[in-house]
């Protein structure tokens, strides 16, 4: 190899180090201005609750859990610590990519730039979230479809069905890519890829890791579609395919250019035509996705390889106006700085909230727009990062406020995931209660039967049905965080159930629970 070639692999390799060492130490530099996720205590207790599956999710993320938490003690910035990772590993796979393709310094410097300043995946790295992992597994997975692809080595179907399975452990949506991909080659007519030995064998694979899932969810009557018909009854009903492709636009709009460039590749650039499946993926992904009104999120693991194409194209097509390179790294660094309020929890909430008037006023109100079809100051991340950690301190003063007698008689409930969660989460090290519900997975881990003398902190405001089995039933705290999604949240404290309370409870217990079980309890 001759020395300007072994400067160039050396400058190349430098620029994936540095944008993605840069892309970590950004999340990391932030990561105490708000706090965690609503889903971050939920997938937090997980650790205390190990398991082959639960009821949204596959195990892995609480493998990631019981780390942190049991081993690095479970710090804010110790749990930051992992997505902001895989978001890193993420930009230094883009940069990897883009090189075994051929591309030179610029080509790799704008793919690794578009990816590690993406608004999207930006904001993905600061959520202790399954999504973050599960998009640097379809990134690992179209990693290595493109190796096979581009040396024609069909071993790689054994690296694809690894990640594969271990993206399945982690979030089902990683049947996505697997399934476009296999329609791709089929539409591509790449027959000899897709019919061969290794990937049958690699199938097997696939289905013998993630087994041990798959009997769980057999074993307690498929919890997964009970999830799936959640999100589209109270969720996926407002969302639709205008929203959906509104924000695909959005969600990447520093990249736009790039990633378009990058699709329209496949199909316009004779020398990407081995690539064409990918294309066929990303329009069938798009298509499907957007007919059934899916969060805007469910594809994003496919942009950064059309980040790696379109960086390509433009390296390869500005051979004689070399100016446009550095002119396209600086407007993607630029658009990036102007929607780096969206990205990640940098700004004060005030800041964020005037520039939240800012963009509604230039008709930008998507990413405004929560779950429930409604719009708000905040967008929803940002509004269930506040408020967490002094709902906790209201809960164990209301626990606290409690005599010693109604402390040994105590049980913590509530309605919501988040609350229960937030209140382990801050409460772990203190000699409290565990704190239960019967949302989600949490109604595997209620206790079996109560005290029928029992107190009840209820981390929320009870239904008229279970304040009615209470002599006395108080509100002793609120919540006053302003913006936070669960302002004026309250805390209740009952005492002195009626006499068949203890009874109630076991059968409540038993009818929630018996749809997930094959055998009565």
């Amino acid at each position: 190899m001759s020395t300007g070639r072994k400067e160039q692999r050396r400058k190349i390799s430098l620029i994936i180090l540095l944008v993605s060492l840069g892309n970590f130490i950004l999340h990391m530099a932030v990561s105490g201005n708000w706090e965690l996720h609503r889903d971050a205590y939920l997938y937090l207790n997980y650790a205390a609750h190990p398991a082959w599956g639960y009821i949204s999710v596959p195990p892995f993320i609480m493998v990631i859990s019981t780390i942190a938490v049991k081993f690095l003690g479970g710090s804010a910035f110790v749990v930051r610590l992992f997505p902001a990772l895989a978001v890193a590993i993420g930009t230094a796979y883009v940069g990897v990519i883009t090189k075994d393709l051929g591309g030179k310094r610029w080509a790799v410097l704008i793919a690794t730039l578009a990816y590690a300043l993406s608004p999207a995946f930006l904001r993905m790295g600061s959520l202790f979230q399954p999504v973050a992992f599960n998009q640097l597994f379809w990134l690992m997975f179209f990693y290595f479809f493109v190796q096979m692809l581009r040396t024609r080595n069909l071993n790689y179907w054994y690296l694809i069905a690894l990640i594969c399975g271990l993206g399945l452990l982690n979030k089902y949506t990683m049947l996505i890519p697997m399934c476009t991909a296999v329609l791709g080659l089929l539409i591509g007519k790449r027959f000899n890829t897709l019919f061969c030995r290794q990937f049958w064998i690699g199938l097997v694979g696939v289905i013998l890791m993630i087994l041990p899932n798959i009997l769980w969810q057999h074993n307690h009557s498929w919890p997964l579609f009970y999830h799936l018909n959640e999100l589209s009854t109270n969720q996926l009903v407002n969302f639709g395919p205008i929203h959906f492709t509104n924000m695909q636009f959005l969600m990447n709009a520093h990249g736009i250019l790039i990633w378009l460039f990058g699709f329209l590749s496949f199909f316009l650039y004779k020398p990407f035509k081995p690539y064409r499946p990918i294309g066929y993926a990303f329009l069938f992904m798009w298509l499907s996705l957007a007919l059934i009104g899916a969060k805007p999120y469910y594809m994003l693991g496919v942009y950064p390889i059309l980040f790696v194409f379109g960086s390509l194209i433009i390296e390869i097509k500005t051979k004689k106006i070399d100016w446009l390179r550095p002119v396209t790294a600086s407007v993607i660094a630029l658009v990036a700085l102007f929607l780096l309020p969206l990205s990640l929890p940098f700004f004060k909430v005030e800041t964020m909230v005037g520039y939240g008037k800012v963009l509604k006023n230039w008709g930008i109100v998507s990413p405004y727009m929560w779950e429930d079809g409604s719009y708000h100051e905040l967008p929803q991340d940002f509004a269930d990062m506040r408020g967490w950690e002094d709902f906790a301190a209201l809960a164990k003063e209301a626990y606290e406020s409690l005599s010693e007698d109604e402390k040994s008689r105590v049980i913590v409930f509530g309605n919501s995931y988040g609350k229960v969660g937030t209140y382990n989460y801050y409460n772990r090290e203190e000699n409290l209660p565990d704190g239960y519900s019967f949302e989600g997975s949490y109604m595997f881990w209620a206790p079996e039967n109560i005290p029928h003398n029992c107190v009840m902190l209820f981390l929320d405001k009870p239904t008229e049905e279970l304040a009615s089995r209470f002599e006395s039933v108080e509100k002793v705290k609120t919540l006053n965080v302003e913006f936070a999604r669960e302002d004026g949240s309250d805390i209740y404290i009952l005492k002195n159930p009626i006499e068949s309370f203890d009874e109630d409870y076991i059968d409540y217990r038993i009818e929630t629970l018996q749809p997930f079980y094959r055998k009565p309890l």
